[in-house]
C-alpha cells in the first residue's frame, strides 16, 4: 500500500519546503546544505488537521522485559519471517524452503525459556538468510 498524502493524493511529496525569493537560489540551496549537514533543524511538514494525514504508530519499546513472554517471541519471529518473505531480494537464493524456517522455529520460540536462549535462537534464525547484513545485537552475545 502506498502512503498516502495529507492532501489524499498519493506519491512522492516534500518533507519540507524552503521558502526564498525565486531569484535567490543559493540561500535555498545554502539552507539546503545545513540541513543535510545537520548544522540547521527544521520541523518536517506534517498536516495532521487533514482528515486524510496517516500517522504511523510508534511502537513502545519493552527495555525492562529480559526475556519476552512466549507471545513476544513469536510475534518477533512473524515479523523477521514476513520480512523475509515478502521484501529479502535473496530468498530464492536460500539453500531451504523459507516455510520450513518457519515450521522449525516456532516450537524453538516457544520452548526458549533464558534470555541467553532467547538471543541464540533469534541469531540462529538470523543466520538462516546467509547474509552478513542480518546480524543480532545483544549485551549477552557479546560478552
Amino acid at each position: 500500500m502506498k502512503d498516502l498524502n495529507y492532501d489524499g493524493t498519493v506519491g512522492f511529496q516534500p518533507d519540507i519546503v524552503i521558502h526564498s525569493s525565486p531569484n535567490d537560489v543559493d540561500a535555498a540551496f545554502q539552507i539546503a546544505l545545513e540541513i543535510a549537514r545537520g548544522t540547521k533543524k527544521v520541523d518536517f511538514v506534517h498536516h495532521p488537521s487533514s482528515p486524510l494525514y496517516i500517522k504511523k504508530p510508534v511502537e513502545q519499546e519493552y527495555i525492562q522485559m529480559t526475556i519476552p513472554t512466549k507471545e513476544y517471541r513469536l510475534l518477533d519471529l512473524f515479523r523477521f519471517w514476513n520480512i523475509v518473505q515478502y521484501f529479502y531480494p535473496y530468498k530464492n537464493l536460500l539453500d531451504r524452503e523459507w516455510d520450513e524456517v518457519l515450521a522449525e522455529f516456532i516450537p524453538k520460540m516457544e520452548e526458549v525459556d533464558t534470555a541467553i536462549d532467547y538471543a541464540l535462537t533469534v541469531a540462529e534464525l538470523i543466520a538462516n538468510i546467509k547474509d552478513s547484513h542480518g546480524n543480532c545485537s545483544s549485551a549477552l552475545l557479546s560478552t
